[in-house]
């Protein structure tokens, strides 16, 4: 009977539970992570687990090549030579998958049937067995950080200002429909609690919370007497003028705040840089060989003209700024400042030196943004795996 370790995105849970069965019908016992906590002894069990398995299967769709944790798990596997077997659970562009799965043939178990199912054993059937794991163990990889585990380390923090509490409901609204919503609710109440949370910002909790209730409109709260102190609790019945007065004053320096913030955003101009592509020489590195790895951005000055709400692209427009560049290799990270005078539109090159320890897969992640005040950090992370002799 194989031991199975199968390796899935949180996302994929009822895509998961099929394939589970399947397996398990095949002879096989099989092992997967469904606990929502982590941390490092979460983390250990993990790894344990990996180098415990006959046989590491992947529930490959899209959320599974996006996240963090299944790719330092397939790492780690590689690593300790345990054999792979991918399954694509759902329509996943190949060309969204990383070198590694490329290379390998995928089981297609998409439509969950008969010929998916005999599919699935002929593959398993096919699989050698799992050498011995190598003595010493390879270094484990670092553990993946959730983004509630990032969230709340926000919300516990002693002081937050206006738009750092915007950026935080944002991210934990988007939160309520992920894998954990109960943990996601709990920083919003605890966000709606903080004795500094702005009249603004409290309103949005408010509207979340309620939207997550299923209530058309959020329950009624008394308004701050000004947009820099908390929200307070139930009001009195009867308010003196005063009273009146400062919320009214404070309501006008909240929707002026909010004017200027909207000006800033809709129509001051932005560079946008975007990474885009990362290569390294050599190509086939030995372990102990110093590696050059060089990724590749572009810079682009962009504007509104008149009212319109899309920004167009200028092009040689002169840009003085600092870029910074942001290699991850295996989790460890490295970042370049680099100072430039260049052209809107043009391909930039920034260079870092390695080497590797051990010989196996590698992943790496390149990534940079501009410091201006104008500007935004590049969206567009590159991930490559490179393969050590």
């Amino acid at each position: 009977m194989k031991k199975v370790f199968l390796s899935y995105s949180r996302e994929d849970k009822a895509l998961v539970a099929s394939l589970k069965g399947a397996l398990t019908g095949l002879d096989c016992t099989v092992w997967l992570d469904e606990e929502l906590s982590g941390g490092q002894l979460w983390w250990d069990r993990i790894l344990a687990e990996i180098r415990g398995c006959d046989l590491f299967v992947l529930g490959v769709t899209e959320h599974y090549v996006k996240s963090t944790a299944c790719r330092r798990e397939r790492a780690y596997a590689n690593d300790v030579g345990r054999p792979l077997l991918p399954v694509r659970l759902s329509d996943v562009s190949t060309n969204l998958l990383p070198q590694d799965l490329v290379e390998i043939q995928l089981v297609d178990y998409r439509k969950a049937d008969t010929e998916a199912a005999l599919s699935l054993a002929r593959a398993l059937n096919r699989m050698q067995a799992a050498p011995a794991l190598p003595s010493p163990l390879p270094s484990p990889p670092p553990v993946p950080t959730s983004e509630l585990e990032r969230l709340n380390g926000l919300v516990q923090r002693d002081s937050l200002n206006y738009d750092e509490q915007i950026r935080l409901v944002v991210d934990l609204k988007a939160s309520l429909i992920g894998p954990d919503p109960a943990s996601a609710r709990s920083l919003l109440e605890q966000v709606r609690s903080r004795r500094d949370v702005f009249q603004i910002v409290a309103r949005e909790v408010d509207q979340a919370l309620a939207t997550a209730d299923g209530l058309s409109e959020p329950p009624k709260a008394s308004p701050p007497t000004s947009d820099d102190e908390p929200a307070p609790g139930p009001a009195s019945p009867k308010w003196p003028l005063d009273r009146i007065l400062q919320t009214v004053i404070g309501g006008g320096i909240a929707i002026a705040i909010t004017i200027l913030a909207l000006n800033g955003i809709l129509f001051s101009p932005r560079i946008d840089v975007q990474a885009t592509d990362v290569d390294w020489e050599p190509r086939t590195p030995q372990v102990g060989q110093r590696v050059t790895i060089t990724g590749r951005y572009t810079m682009a000055y962009a504007v509104r003209k008149g009212l319109r709400l899309s920004r167009e692209t200028v092009r040689g427009q002169k840009l003085n700024d600092i870029f910074t560049a942001t290699w991850s290799v295996d989790g460890h990270e490295s970042n370049l400042e680099d100072p430039l005078a260049v052209t809107s539109g043009d391909v930039v090159e920034a260079k870092f030196e390695t080497t590797f320890e051990r010989s196996g897969p590698h992943e790496i992640e390149f990534s940079v943004r501009s410091q201006k005040s104008d500007a935004e950090a590049g969206k567009k992370k590159i991930v490559r795996t490179v393969y050590v002799q």
